[in-house]
């Protein structure tokens, strides 16, 4: 049975110039017009409408939809036809409410251009739509956007496309995009200052190839999850964008990649079976990002790869968990950079840094173990701080220098870095200087070689951590012995005064 003999065909342009409710199921030939002051209310209608027709709703003009239809008129509700009607075009100043609606084979299922207030709740489904929503505020600052409970977008080329400012933008509230080629891109006029940046909260992205792209602007996404796409998350010259408690899990090629962006990651977000977890490349050196607050990388290709990052501005990649990795922090030709207080475990390779410039740079505090290797610094300047870092059960080597040099900082014959070795690798390969020696821990044999530790040493009983620290060769008669929990805990938030306060005299007796 066709559709045709089921519904009323209405023949040419259908003008809606008073209050009306449409309870009954129709085809319309041409566009359909709402005009200026007019509401029109869907109440459980099909709207089904000719091929690249419109439903128009003017300036102050408003549609309301309660489990209402709109479809293209000759295909049934989820098939994807090749032929679509255009969509909903909202003029400025114009408004649209949906609950428990679907949209279905059109072009632009909602178009906005200029100022508007949509309001999309509680089961509002997009189906086969080549761009869900298209939302063109150019030069315009007062629109309100919310797309909420339960809303999901299946099977569009694009889901939602923003490009302009608004007052309000927000996707929240269990939010689903599915088999979407780009299920968020995000313009803003990067000429206008105005307006608020867009917030997407507990929404879920499936097989998307891109989960969202933004370019010019900022938004805060928290408590989402990206699942089985290519990247979750796309930056280019953004600024403000910040990630909290999120789930990226098997990205073909990134969680995030950020190119010549501004962004905040914190609390704990997650990425697992990755190719890369966070890629962030800047070949103008306009970034500043921190990744901080118990990320977890887990079982990537690369947990965190910062390529170029190379400015005045400082990176900062602090209090991170990382394991199973093939690579964990990959730096190359970046500088000015923090990496400290993370936890690398079982990767294969942890930290490597390659051909950096001339800024200041930290890597301190940080735990890595049961790995191939530590650290790789190659082609390096001797502008790193290295201080505070334990190494255990490392396969090979500790630390790896080639045609590379660690700032004179990390600690002298006076005043010791204090990073801790393994017992079983190699510390320092490939080293042109004599600082790093060994700091003697509580209970320490009596027979300690200065020069080196006895086999019989490195397997004692009383050492329930690792056995080997730095230290000068000729240790002040006035030091203290201290356990290796407590040489960390003092030494690292010395550190830290030091760095934020150089003029604190105990952090200056430390570390000058």
């Amino acid at each position: 049975v066709s559709i045709l003999l089921l519904t009323q065909m209405i023949i040419g342009q259908t003008i809606v110039d008073y209050d009306q409710t449409w309870t009954i199921d129709q085809i319309y030939d041409g566009d359909i017009i709402i005009k200026s002051g007019v509401t029109l209310t869907v109440d459980g209608a099909r709207v089904g409408m000719k091929k690249a027709k419109s439903i128009i709703v003017e300036n102050n003009a408003k549609l309301i939809s309660q489990e209402g239809k709109f479809d293209y008129a000759y295909a049934t509700s989820y098939e994807d036809s090749q032929e679509k009607w255009f969509g909903i075009k909202m003029q400025d100043g114009s408004s649209l409410e949906m609950y428990a609606s679907t949209l279905n084979n059109a072009q632009q299922a909602i178009r906005l251009d200029g100022d508007g207030d949509i309001l999309l709740r509680n089961n509002v489904y997009f189906n086969h739509d080549l761009t869900g929503m298209k939302l063109n505020m150019i030069d315009y600052n007062n629109s309100n956007i919310v797309v909420d409970v339960y809303c999901s977008f299946f099977d569009c080329t694009t889901g939602i496309d923003l490009f302009g400012n608004f007052e309000k933008f927000e996707v929240t509230r269990w939010v689903s995009f599915y088999n979407c080629t780009n299920a968020i891109q995000i313009y803003k006029d990067w000429d206008d200052d105005n307006g608020n940046e867009p917030l997407i909260s507990e929404a879920d992205f499936h097989n998307c190839d891109y989960g969202i792209y933004c370019a010019y602007s900022g938004f805060k996404v928290e408590n989402c999850s990206f699942d089985d796409g290519e990247t979750a998350i796309d930056i280019e010259d953004a600024d403000g964008v910040e990630l909290i408690h999120n789930t990226f899990n098997d990205q073909s090629f990134a969680g995030l990649a950020s190119y010549g962006s501004n962004f905040f990651m914190h609390d704990e977000n997650s990425f697992h079976y990755c190719n890369t977890g966070v890629l962030a490349m800047d070949s103008y050196s306009n970034s500043q990002f921190s990744i901080t607050d118990q990320n977890y990388f887990g079982f990537c290709g690369t947990a965190i790869d910062v390529s170029g990052v190379d400015g005045a501005k400082n990176f900062e990649i602090i209090d991170n968990i990382l394991e199973y990795n093939e690579f964990g922090i990959f730096a190359e030709g970046s500088n000015h950079f923090d990496i400290q207080v993370n936890e690398l475990y079982t990767n294969d390779y942890n930290i490597n840094i390659n051909r950096s410039g001339d800024q200041k740079n930290n890597v301190g505090c940080n735990e890595v173990s049961n790995s191939w290797n530590g650290l790789q610094i190659h082609y390096f300047n001797d502008m790193t701080d290295f201080i505070g870092n334990n190494f255990v059960d490392l396969t090979t080597d500790d630390v790896i220098l080639r045609e590379s040099t660690l700032n004179q900082n990390i600690g002298d014959n006076l005043y010791p870095a204090m990073n801790s070795f393994g017992p079983n690798s190699l510390d320092i390969l490939n080293l042109n200087s004599d600082k790093f020696k060994y700091w003697i821990p509580k209970n320490a044999p009596d027979n300690l070689d200065p020069e080196g530790i006895p086999e019989s040493w490195k397997y004692h009983s009383d050492f329930e951590t690792t056995n080997k620290c730095e230290l000068p060769v000729n240790i002040p008669d006035d030091i203290d012995d201290v356990t290796i929990n407590e040489w960390k805990e003092e030494f690292c938030y010395y550190w830290e005064i030091y760095k934020y306060n150089p003029d604190n005299e105990l952090a200056k007796e430390l570390y000058y």
